[in-house]
Formats: structure tokens, C-alpha cells, sequence
């Protein structure tokens, strides 16, 4: 799962159709040419005028992804959190991530399907529209957004149930194409991109069933395995972070019935630098800040009812600083500052109960909002920008 995708006001809908999210016919449809915009109304950077209000209102879009339900997006409008978009039928997703893949600034949302491959909607004059599907040949079991290639936009790495890690990159005509794919065949229950090595290309992290988790580094024509770790982990999250200050990205692994594990980056290897005391049923792992301190903190999610857990980073360990009330099948958490108010909340998703919403007041997490809907969630991931389509007009 990545971070939240930040993007500027972005052209959207200026053919002579408005799109479902423009207000009252105006914005991103209204050129500043040289007499300006409007009042009420400002110039944002695509050269289009838009409200000052929606200028001004980060957009805070979260998708879901389910096995045996449609997938759903819901936005922060108003005060809350409400539904805004389902896919058409039940899917078999489980993995969702928004991404930026044909670089227009504007983010698309690629779901892991059992029988479609990879689906990809986009905001269209419809709303949010399915633009793509890309068959593979394997079933898609993660999925991650990240410029591998330094081409300016974004290239979705596939992990899957049983076969090769994919990077499929733009192809210059608006479609998803392969890019590479490794040489050896992983259990790939989950992908993580960051660039850890400050090449300007993101790099991969892949967490492997019944092996030692591999990093790949980018390079121009593709990736190349540079470090594998020499324990063997039932891998199911992954996420990266400049958890220990040095200015360099290291991650944590959530494994099943395993310890909880945190990684240092070594310039040329990673080294294992702290595991959880006892194993835990960990499915998803997240980095957030969410006391303010400068330290990134671990959010997990745990199955078989147990709760949702925080640990704090104490600069050199974590120890256990937050138990969510409820017991759900916790299958993915996210940090995220929902309500635009600085701090990040916590998003925790679980399969057959509902999502919920931990709002963060001074450091102090509480359930603040539940979906009315328990679906089988299998992921979640999140995506805020300023300016153009509006998931709460969708």
C-alpha cells in the first residue's frame, strides 16, 4: 500500500460537456485567459478557473477492495466520511491502489481481479469509469504505483499468487503495457515501491510466501534482485519509511504468526534492527507520525479477531502503545489525515466487519465513523489532492 497521492488542480472536462463534479458548470471548464477568472474564483495551474472553496479543500478519496462485494470508494464530504462510488458487481479484489499512470496529474484507481487481471477506473464526464483491464497471466495478488523507470509517471508493480513480479508502464497510447518481469517465480503477497537508493527511480520491495523478502533496485531498462533477506517470512504487508532519522528509507514487514519486523537501510543491504517480543496474526502494516513527535509510528492490522494495534517508535524500539476496542478481521490499515486537520488518522479495513475510522485528537486515537456495510475487504488505499474532480460529486 502507498502513501497518499498528492496532486495539483488538474484539467478535467474542459470540452464542451461538464463533468459530474464540476459546480454549476465552471470549474476547470472556465479558461483565465486575460481578463481572469471570476469572482469567487481563482487560476489554478493547468490555466483553468476554479472555486476558491475547492482550491482551497484538500480531496480525500479511500478505496476499497473486496473479494465477494464490489469494490467502494468513499470521501471525507462535509464532516464525514460517506459511500460516493461501488463498482458495478462484486469483484474478487485483493489489492486496490490510485496512481498517477499516464502522468496527467490526476490519480487512477488499478483493482487486482481474479477474472479480469488489473482494472483501471479513471474520473471521466461519467464520474469514476472503467478506462482499462489488463489479463495476466497469473492472479494478482498486491499491487503498488511507483516511477520505476524515471519517466514521470506512474508504473504499477503487480504481485502475484504464484508467478513472476510485474512493472506494467505506460505505453504512450493511454494503455497499460509490461515493462518487466523478474526471472524468478514468487508466492508475492505483497509490493511496496519507494526510492530507497536516491536514484531518482523508485525501487521494489517484494514480500515472498515461503522465502526470504527481496529488494529490487531499478535501473533503466529494469529491476535487478540487490538484497534478500535470510530469514523466511509468511510476508503479508510491507511498507517503507525513514523510520530511524538517517535520512534514508528502511521497512517493516507484517508477517502471519510471525514476529512484527523493522528493517534499517545499510546503504547496500538492509539489516534487521527490532521484531516484536511474540508473534502476532499480522495481515497489513502502515507508517504514520500520528503523535507529532518527528518518529514515524506502526499501525498494523491483525485477523481472528484480534485487535487493531500501534506501535510507538521510541527513536530505538517500538513498544506497544494502542489497542483498537473492537476485534475485526483487520485486513489493512492506513494513516491518513482524513479530516484535514494536520494529524493523521487511522483507516482500519477487515473482512466482514465494518471500515472504520480512528480520528486522532492530540495523539489519542478513537472511533470516530463505521461504514453501515461489513464487507469482505481484503485492502484499502488512499489518495488526497487539491483541485479537480471531486470524489464527493461523484
Amino acid at each position: 500500500m502507498r502513501l497518499p497521492v498528492c496532486v495539483p488542480a488538474v484539467v478535467f472536462a474542459a470540452a464542451a460537456s461538464p463533468a459530474c463534479f464540476s459546480p454549476d458548470l465552471a470549474d476547470g471548464v472556465i479558461a483565465c485567459g486575460e481578463a481572469g477568472c471570476p469572482p469567487g474564483m481563482s487560476c489554478a495551474e493547468d490555466g483553468l478557473c476554479y472555486s476558491d472553496d475547492v482550491l482551497g479543500s484538500p480531496r480525500v478519496a479511500i478505496a476499497t477492495g473486496n473479494v465477494g462485494a464490489p469494490n467502494r470508494v468513499y470521501a471525507y464530504c462535509g464532516d464525514s466520511l460517506r459511500e460516493v462510488w461501488s463498482a458495478e458487481s462484486p469483484r474478487q479484489s485483493p489489492s486496490v491502489a490510485w496512481g498517477d499512470h499516464d502522468g496527467d496529474r490526476v490519480v487512477e484507481l488499478a483493482s487486482a481481479d481474479e477474472a479480469d487481471g488489473i482494472r483501471l477506473h479513471g474520473f471521466t464526464d461519467q464520474g469514476l469509469s472503467l478506462i482499462e483491464t489488463e489479463q495476466l497471466p497469473e492472479r494478482a495478488r498486491d499491487l503498488a504505483w511507483g516511477d520505476f523507470d524515471d519517466d514521470g509517471d506512474d508504473d504499477l508493480a503487480v504481485g502475484t499468487a504464484g508467478g513472476q513480479v510485474q512493472v506494467l508502464g505506460h505505453d504512450g497510447q493511454g494503455h497499460l503495457d509490461v515493462w518487466w518481469q523478474s526471472d524468478d517465480w514468487y508466492q508475492a503477497f505483497a509490493v511496496a515501491a519507494a526510492d530507497f537508493d536516491e536514484d531518482g527511480r523508485d525501487d521494489l520491495a517484494v514480500g515472498v510466501r515461503e522465502a526470504g523478502n527481496v529488494v529490487y533496485e531499478s535501473h533503466r531498462n529494469g529491476l535487478r534482485p540487490g538484497w534478500r533477506a535470510d530469514d523466511w517470512a509468511e510476508t503479508e504487508g510491507l511498507a517503507w519509511a525513514d523510520h530511524d532519522g538517517d535520512g534514508t528509507l528502511g521497512f517493516a514487514v507484517a508477517s502471519y504468526d510471525q514476529p512484527l519486523r523493522v528493517y534499517a537501510n545499510r546503504v547496500d543491504w538492509f539489516e534487521l534492527v527490532w521484531s516484536s517480543p511474540t508473534p502476532l496474526a499480522a495481515e497489513a502494516v502502515a507508517w504514520g507520525d500520528y503523535d507529532g513527535d518527528g518518529h514515524p509510528d506502526l499501525a498494523i492490522g491483525t485477523d481472528e479477531g484480534s485487535p487493531a494495534m500501534v506501535f510507538h517508535n521510541d527513536g530505538d524500539g517500538y513498544s506497544l502503545a494502542w489497542s483498537s476496542p473492537e476485534t475485526d478481521n483487520s485486513e489493512a490499515v492506513a494513516w491518513v489525515d482524513v479530516d484535514g486537520d494536520g494529524d493523521v488518522d487511522l483507516l482500519v479495513a477487515s473482512d466482514g466487519d465494518p471500515l472504520r475510522l480512528y480520528e486522532n485528537r492530540g495523539g489519542d486515537l478513537s472511533l470516530a465513523w463505521s461504514s453501515s456495510r461489513e464487507d469482505p475487504t481484503w485492502d484499502l488505499d488512499s489518495a488526497t489532492w487539491t483541485g479537480g474532480p471531486d470524489p464527493c460529486r461523484l
